[in-house]
């Protein structure tokens, strides 16, 4: 070989390593996607609120469906804001992601900048894997019915009452079941599937 082709392949091979080194190094200090939680841009969505809680699951896995795959449904509540027949602008609902190996929550509410009440979905997904237990039944009993239920056995909520909420969380047994937080007493009926 002549001088200048050695030269040029030395440069070349020093351009390579330096080049593999300087990957390397942003490779390391940038975190990995699967090994941080992500939280993405709120989408503006057409429905308006408050919705059911069954709505809410419906708008959410269209949500994360523009981002990753929705699995089975692990967790649901509504905000403070439930209304006396159910209804919600403030879910926050639990998916599995993944195969199950990740989680993601979407939690709604209301665009304060727009006219009327347009509700805005904030998608987060989460590196791990829901909490144990059974997923939650998809075709399950809706909110307005659930909470009909649980004023016919005592709970006094009506019209002028607030800062209620209304979630399916396991009971002591592991069962699930809806949950309704009022002033300072809670309220129990199964989440069973709907008739």
């Amino acid at each position: 070989m002549d001088q200048g082709t050695l030269i040029f392949v030395a440069a070349a091979a020093a351009a390579v390593t330096i080049g593999g080194g300087i990957a390397l190094v942003l490779a390391l200090r940038s975190p990995k996607a699967s090994t941080s939680a992500v939280t993405l841009k709120p989408q503006l969505l057409k429905a308006c609120g408050p919705v059911s809680a069954r709505q809410a699951v419906h708008l959410a896995r269209a949500a994360l469906k523009k981002h990753a795959q929705p699995g089975a449904l692990r967790g649901l509540s509504s905000g403070s804001d439930l209304d006396h027949t159910g209804l919600s602008c403030r879910w926050t609902v639990t998916l599995e992601t993944h195969s199950g190996q990740r989680t993601a929550v979407v939690r709604f509410g209301s665009s304060t900048s727009l006219t009327g009440s347009a509700l805005v979905a904030q998608v987060e997904l989460l590196p791990t894997p829901p909490r144990p237990g059974k997923p939650l039944t998809e075709s399950f009993e809706d909110s307005p019915a659930a909470l009909a239920h649980l004023i016919r056995n005592g709970a006094e909520f009506g019209p002028g009452v607030t800062k209620a909420t209304l979630a399916a969380r396991p009971d002591q047994h592991g069962r699930p079941v809806w949950k309704l937080d009022i002033q300072g007493r809670s309220f129990e009926t199964p989440f069973v599937e709907a008739a």
